[in-house]
């Protein structure tokens, strides 16, 4: 009897340390969107798992995302004679999804508060990309094509990590993440033209595709047990 209750305490205390070894995080800051190249939104949740004394393992998923305007005037007349005089705008917009894992090591300790940590890993994106083709006569919008393109592919994933503990349960962390691929993937061009009498302008708009994402997040962190 008194051999199963020990092995059972035993139990609930590798229980307990497991669950201390996992974290939850919320997190909220500034993102890149590749097509737009703007930092932007960022919202970001994430697990970590701690699988040695100074590595964890992460799991974490997020998106940027924002809206964009391109506004204009035309205006033309004959001699004082104002015989038009019209604005326009229209509005485009980019987000980006995002589901990283790899591991976290620290890199440094500072007291038994302050630490940080290193970040490697691979990171799975979406691209999705509103933008309209567009036909502008005398300064009105005559003609709106709208176009959704969806863009995915895989990016490895640098970064840093620093961490302030507040007590046993709490931490407070910025994330600093850097994802790549070698070179440019899923060019896009958009297309517009504008008209005034007696003259037909065309021009087209090329993005360059997508190439890095930066992630700047500020994490509120609960850890179990």
């Amino acid at each position: 009897m008194r051999q199963l209750l020990t092995l059972f305490s035993l139990v609930l205390m590798a229980t307990n340390i497991q669950a201390q070894k996992s974290e939850i995080k919320i997190g909220a800051g500034f993102g890149q969107v590749p097509y737009e190249g703007s930092f932007v939104l960022n919202l970001e949740l994430q697990y970590d798992r701690q699988i040695i004394n100074r590595g964890s393992l992460f799991l974490s998923g997020g998106v940027n995302a924002d809206r964009f305007s391109v506004s204009g005037r035309s205006f033309g007349g004959s001699g004082e004679t104002l015989l038009y005089d019209n604005s326009y705008r229209y509005d485009y917009s980019e987000q980006i999804y995002y589901l990283d894992m790899g591991l976290k090591y620290e890199l440094l300790q500072l007291g038994k508060r302050y630490s940080i940590k290193g970040i490697l890993g691979a990171s799975f994106a979406r691209s999705v990309f509103f933008i309209p083709d567009v036909i502008i006569r005398q300064g009105i919008i005559v003609s709106q094509e709208n176009n959704i393109y969806k863009r995915s592919l895989g990016m490895a994933i640098v970064g840093l990590e620093k961490t302030f503990i507040v007590n046993d349960h709490l931490s407070v962390n910025i994330s600093i993440c850097h994802r790549y691929n070698l070179g440019s993937r899923h060019p896009i061009e958009q297309s517009s033209s504008s008209s005034i009498p007696g003259a037909i302008s065309s021009f087209t708009t090329k993005y360059q595709g997508i190439t890095y994402i930066h992630n700047i997040t500020f994490q509120v962190g609960y850890r179990f047990g």
